[in-house]
């Protein structure tokens, strides 16, 4: 049994099927009858099932606690496996994929000795995990947000620990919620960045790919510098030292540093969103600087007279992506995906060569209650609701706060989505072990594998006396996006005609659906009417979907939509009357906002 369990094993994880095959002493298993006469074991003097009947309590267990209809991309995570029964009965179950973490190599080695798992192993839905590091990556793999996730243990398993599972549990919660986050922050933006980028590819020839800049300073230190209130307690040593680093400035950090005699060398813009607001002051500044910015940042910053334009295109930006698979002539490079400035900061730092990357004014907290540098950004505090209120030139906006360890070990005020930023920061840091990170916001959030110095002692980190930014750049080949350009013309062109095409067949969906919405309203619907309205629009209906979740410009503007769409439509082979009504009230939405959706990348294509 063993042998074939783990050839099976071999194929999904090897590490783990190697373990336990090398675990050849088992330790504390031994093994009962129930009164149902099936058989049952104990770890460590503690019966894994009901002394009764096993089958029954595995029963028991998945339908008190699964609640969902569970599809083929939904999670069961199963903490503990004991002799399979629950595992057997999620399995049979549900379709969904199952993740099971059984932390104990001496349980692991026994039942795969003594229990067919080879079906269920060779399926391509289920995998075992015996750390908990394992398990949480392949849940952070699999998981996509809208997936349902249920958490299954037998009762025994709270006996070998109960902060394991709550720590287990708790971790498989934060991948959850970040990447539903991360997600929504996607959807939410999702016009602006594809508006940004449409325009921006009118404009391309204003910039150069940031590749140019590859190992252009080779093992010469950079410091990024961002706009927390730490950056002040610095700011006087950095502009004694300015010459030592190369200098990367997210933009609302312009006006502090300008203020302060402070010349970054490059400014990284990575929001959606206008940002003129943070440098209206600053444009003559800005005259001198190289700009790097992600293809899908604030096109106004086009329109910004600086020394040097670069782009950075990443792996997430899908418009980008079909144009460069398209090019032949250009290389071009599609990079890390960048969800905030600062990190975009990094990867140009990352591409310039640089080994020590210093980070200033990165805190991540609310220091000293203040949420920025600069005088203009206030914070006022909800302490009641855990909330605190950032207040700037434009308005005002809320975020929840959070308690979290400092760098220098004690309790202060962060904010939630600073926590998933620290966490993303420390997969950075996993990830690119040759690289030197060095905070200097000692009174900030702690981010596990940073390393922590005063501005001071960060300083001395670098060799150099005078680095001359534009002597660097003399060295980098001149790159031009012209085929860029013009297959980007190319495949927008053919969009803007497809749309123009297809704006009849969206008003007859839109009128086809308002028609089978009123005969099914009626107090006594007409099913055969409804059903002829149903055949004869079924195709232009389908059409119009498959428009806006398909088509390469379309599914990127109308992203929230459609994820809308997909989360809410019924699929059920037996409808009723309200979830047949609820399906088509979500077409007409669906319908009805990509007529507007055509109408405007019609305008601006």
């Amino acid at each position: 049994m063993l042998e074939q369990n783990i050839k099976e094993l071999e194929k999904r994880n090897p590490e783990l099927a190697a373990k336990i095959s090398a675990h050849t002493e088992i330790k504390d298993i031994e093994v009962f009858e129930s009164e149902s006469k099936n058989f049952i074991i104990s770890h460590k003097g503690i019966l894994l099932h009901s002394n009764e009947d096993p089958l029954r309590e595995s029963k028991a267990v998945w339908f008190k606690t699964v609640k969902n209809d569970l599809k083929e991309t939904d999670i069961q995570v199963i903490y503990g496996l004991g002799l399979g029964y629950l595992f057997k009965r999620a399995y049979v179950n549900a379709p969904s994929r199952i993740l099971v973490y059984e932390p104990s190599l001496d349980i692991l080695r026994f039942v795969f000795e003594n229990v067919d798992f080879v079906n269920e192993i060779a399926d391509e839905r289920v995998f075992f995990a015996q750390t908990e590091e394992e398990a949480i990556s392949y849940f952070e793999k699999k998981y996509f947000p809208g997936d349902k996730v249920e958490v299954l243990f037998l009762p025994s398993y709270l006996n070998f620990g109960q902060d394991i599972l709550l720590k287990f549990s708790g971790n498989i919660y934060k991948v959850v919620k970040d990447k539903n986050i991360d997600h929504n922050t996607v959807l939410t933006f999702a016009k602006p960045t594809t508006v940004n980028l449409i325009q921006r590819t009118k404009n391309i020839e204003k910039y150069k790919p940031v590749e140019m800049l590859q190992d252009k300073a080779q093992g010469k230190p950079a410091i990024i510098l961002s706009a927390g209130p730490s950056l002040l307690d610095d700011i006087a040593k950095i502009k004694e030292s300015q010459d030592k680093f190369i200098k990367i400035a997210i933009l609302p950090a312009v006006s502090t540093l300008a203020k302060n005699g402070i010349k970054p060398d490059f400014v990284v813009v990575a929001d959606s969103l206008n940002q003129m607001h943070k440098i209206s002051q600053d444009q003559e500044t800005l005259k001198d600087i190289n700009l790097v910015i992600e293809s899908r940042a604030d096109i106004s910053m086009d329109s910004l007279e600086t020394k040097n334009k670069f782009i950075y295109f990443s792996f997430v930006d899908r418009i980008s992506n079909e144009i460069i698979n398209n090019l032949t002539k250009e290389k071009i490079t599609q990079h890390q995906a960048v969800p905030s400035v600062v990190l975009l900061g990094f990867e140009l730092a990352k591409i310039l060569g640089c080994k020590d990357i210093i980070f200033s004014g990165m805190d991540l907290a609310l220091t000293g209650g203040k949420a920025y540098a600069s005088d203009d950004t206030k914070a006022e505090f909800d302490k009641k609701e855990n909330m605190v209120i950032i207040k700037n030139k434009i308005g005002a906006y809320a975020t929840k706060t959070t308690t979290v360890t400092s760098a220098d070990g004690k309790q202060i005020t962060s904010r939630e989505d600073y926590m998933l930023f620290a966490r993303e920061f420390e997969k950075l840091i996993n990830s690119n072990p040759e690289i030197n990170f060095v905070n200097t916001a000692l009174k900030g959030a702690l981010i596990n594998g940073m390393t922590y110095l005063s501005i001071d002692e960060a300083i001395k980190l670098s060799k150099e006396t005078a680095i001359n930014i534009d002597e660097i750049l003399k060295t980098a080949d001149n790159k031009a996006l012209k085929e860029y350009k013009q297959i980007a013309e190319k495949i927008l062109s053919s969009e803007k005609e497809l749309y123009s095409e297809n704006k009849a067949t969206i008003d007859s969906a839109i009128l086809a659906t308002q028609g089978m919405i009123t005969e099914l309203s009626l107090d006594k619907p007409n099913i055969e009417n409804f059903q002829k309205l149903f055949n004869h629009n079924v195709e232009t209906c389908s059409k119009v979907r498959s428009l806006c979740s398909q088509d390469l410009v379309l599914s990127t503007y109308m992203q929230a939509e459609v994820t809308d769409f997909i989360s809410n439509y019924h699929k059920e082979t037996q409808m009723t009357l309200e979830k047949l009504l609820g399906n088509l009230n979500l077409d007409l939405a669906l319908f009805e906002k990509t007529k507007e959706s055509v109408d405007v990348l019609v305008d601006i294509l």
